[in-house]
């Protein structure tokens, strides 16, 4: 099964593959003008709205998350590496 996580302030929300829309509702978002608190839709993997949406105007599969008061942030991957006894762990 394929997953994809979800990660809001230390709370990981699982999904399955058959998940194609999320709701995350009043999540807080950083943007260039701040911290913007709203709710953002995910169809297939991808934002498609961030706005007010209305649960009424997902589809019924959607999977709706209250996130109120968490914070969403973009993947932080650290591709830093060290070399082990004076190798380089960057050679081939």
């Amino acid at each position: 099964m394929i997953r994809t996580e979800i990660f809001l302030n230390g709370m990981s929300v699982g999904l399955n593959k058959t998940t194609k829309t999320i709701l995350l509702k009043a999540v807080k978002i950083p943007a260039s003008s701040g911290i913007v608190t709203s709710d953002m839709l995910i169809q297939d993997g991808k934002i498609s709205e961030i706005a007010a949406v209305h649960a009424e105007k997902s589809p019924d599969s959607t999977k709706i998350i209250n996130a109120a008061g968490a914070f969403l942030l973009p993947g932080f991957v650290d591709v830093h590496t060290n070399g082990a006894a004076g190798f380089d762990a960057t050679w081939g």
